[in-house]
């Protein structure tokens, strides 16, 4: 059997890390020589006490094998050790939970992982309770219990109950959410430190209140980045309050007696001040990266390649893909500034110009790099909208004011702003918060609205409307909102045939009381309206929706729920599916808008060309050549 008495040699880095924890400095060499006695004392104590302990559960004194459960220092260690890694694996479960993953899958991997850890803890506790009967262990499992059972409460309601959005704030699940972090600094942070792994707070010397406030400002970036709705004044303060408890900087006694942590002022604001600092970099890093991109734009301006294209901007045959190439993939920024420029909304409405560029920017990194709705698509919209409103003539038909000429520019400028790439159905059927927080209905575009009035409001760098009265902002905003709900596809049908119906009555009035139906008709058309481009046009812009459609059909098949229609790479024919599209979608729809505005006929005759260069193909894009351009990709 090993002795349980440490050789002397060692005490010296014992009593060194007994000065670091409890904060001692300048110990003189007295000291320290009266410490290593005491030390020795007490481990000739120890040693003759658990002498007499193995020789009370050891079959005799010859060394054989000893009974009881851990009997020796050995087992006991190794049981330890067990359970300190599942600790760590219930931190990397929690730190799955924290993050926003919106896979369902994820349940999948993190239940069996918490019904492992419950069986771990039961034999851990049938151990700890023939070896020992310590208070601070109990109070550990108490907390291990209560983390677990707050982590399938949380995993319930964000797959299974509806409103999850609105039972995020609940106090409950931010008590929740802050446990788990503090049992992850606490315990598997304690763990890595005995097995040696990190000694980073050693290396530089820190003092425990200094590695403290360190895990606090690690916490609070990791959360900004993962969860930053999470972080709030509150919040930070009770992360700061159960860390310095978690580390010994306030007793048990005093957090009984007192409720909280002994914290002066100072350091309950700590959290916080660092907060503020660290979104005060972040907004002087965005400062920086929106006066790029504005910059940018004033020298595109005078490109001459940039500048001939800008002068075809009402053209039918606008090549938007050129522009993005010819501004560096600033083309949303270049064509709604431009377009409000030359329109000059900034005098007859009173934007802020300088505030409407930051924000035109802001909006353009709102868009996310999915391959169809993305900020080109929103730029291809924007002109086509414009080709309406200036070459079809809508602003005379229509008799449109200043202040509805840039509601429609702006709504095709907001309206799939930070799309993920999956269309409705698709949030409905996998339950996506989103689909969650607006109860099924025009879920992507309600979104859209969202996220663009919150950027506009986030700020008073990008409150363009400062100028304007409540009335003209609430008019504005009024028909922002009916414009893009417009562009929903499920609306279609019932559109044409309402429109259909009131262009056929006597009191049809397209300045009137029909204005409003028609310019969400127009912005819904100029959203559905590539395949009336000219035919490269056309052809890059299938490409693009159907790479996104099978991205989300492959997601449909990977969660086993229904493929759309058009989505199965595996059976759908790119070519048979366009010309399905033109015959029953955009045909009715066109005819529409020729009785209204006869000069799109132009776009209805390049259809039916792009039609005939659609049935050439057929053959040619099958299905296998949808596989074949997945393997590559």
């Amino acid at each position: 059997m090993e002795s349980t008495v440490e050789k002397t040699d060692s005490l010296p880095k014992e009593i060194g890390q007994l000065k670091e924890e409890k904060g001692v400095i300048g110990m003189n060499d007295e000291g320290l020589r009266r410490g290593r006695s005491q030390a020795e004392q007490e481990q000739k104590e120890f040693g003759m006490k658990r002498g007499v302990k193995e020789k009370r559960n050891g079959e005799d004194e010859d060394g054989k094998k000893e009974g009881g459960v851990c009997g020796d220092a050995k087992g006991l260690r190794m049981v330890h050790c067990v359970f300190e890694l599942a600790y760590c694996a219930l931190a990397l479960s929690y730190f799955y939970s924290i993050m926003e993953i919106k896979e369902e899958e994820s349940v999948r991997l993190i239940a069996p992982m918490m019904y492992a850890l419950c069986a771990c803890l039961l034999m851990y506790l049938i151990t700890l309770m023939l070896v020992c009967r310590s208070l601070g262990i109990i109070i550990d499992i108490l907390l291990l219990i209560l983390a677990i059972s707050t982590n399938f409460y949380e995993i319930q309601i964000k797959y299974q109950i509806p409103g999850y959005q609105e039972a995020i704030n609940h106090d409950f699940l931010n008590i929740s959410r802050v446990l788990k972090i503090i049992m992850i600094q606490r315990n598997a942070s304690n763990f890595l430190h005995k097995a040696g792994i990190i000694l980073n707070s050693r290396d530089k010397g820190l003092s425990r209140k200094e590695t403290v406030t360190d895990m606090i400002s690690e916490i609070i970036n990791y959360l900004a980045k993962t969860n930053r709705e999470f972080l709030n004044k509150r919040n930070i303060e009770v992360i700061t309050e159960g860390l310095y408890y978690a580390y010994g900087l306030s007793s048990f006694q005093e957090a009984q007696n007192s409720k909280r942590p002994r914290l002066t002022e100072e350091d309950s604001e700590y959290g916080y001040r660092h907060y503020e600092i660290l979104e005060e970099e972040e907004n002087l890093e965005q400062d920086n990266q929106v006066q790029l991109k504005i910059n940018q734009y004033k020298e595109d301006l005078t490109d001459e390649v940039v500048d001939s294209l800008l002068k075809k901007i009402s053209d039918f045959d606008f090549d938007i893909f050129q522009l993005k190439e010819a501004t560096k993939e600033n083309e949303l920024v270049t064509i709604i500034n431009y377009l409000f420029e030359a329109n000059n909304f900034y005098e007859k409405i009173g934007i802020i110009k300088e505030k409407f560029q930051y924000y035109s920017v802001v909006i353009q990194e709102l868009y996310n790099p999915v391959p169809y709705h993305n900020k080109t698509h929103a730029s291809d919209v924007c002109q086509s909208c414009y080709y309406f409103i200036q070459t079809l003539g809508f602003r005379e038909k229509g008799n449109l004011s200043a202040m509805e000429e840039c509601s429609i520019l702006l709504a095709s400028f907001i309206h799939d702003s930070d799309h993920p790439g999956y269309n409705n159905l698709y949030m409905i059927r996998t339950r996506d918060k989103l689909a969650i927080r607006y109860n099924d209905k025009s879920v992507l575009e309600n979104h859209h609205i969202s996220v663009a009035f919150s950027a506009m409001m986030k700020s008073p760098k990008t409150r363009f409307n400062e100028n304007l009265s409540n009335g003209e902002f609430d008019t504005m905003r009024s028909q922002i909102i009916d414009l893009v709900l417009a562009t929903d596809n499920s609306t279609h049908f019932s559109e044409i045939s309402h429109l259909r119906t009131r262009l056929d009555s006597e009191d049809f009035d397209p300045s009137g009381e029909d204005k409003a139906k028609i310019c969400n008709y127009l912005i819904h058309i100029a959203d559905i309206s590539n395949p009336s481009k000219p035919w490269k046009i056309c052809q890059q812009w299938a490409d693009l929706l159907c790479t996104e459609f099978f991205f989300q059909g492959d997601k449909e098949r990977e969660k086993g729920i229904p493929i759309s229609f058009l989505m199965d790479r595996y059976t759908t024919n790119v070519a048979s599916g366009q010309i399905g599209f033109i015959d029953n979608f955009l045909v009715p729809a066109f005819n529409i808008l020729v009785k209204l505005l006869p000069e799109f006929e132009q776009n209805n005759e390049q259809m039916r060309e792009n039609k005939k260069q659609w049935k050439s193909l057929e053959k040619d894009l099958c299905p296998e050549k949808n596989t074949q351009k997945c393997k590559k990709s």
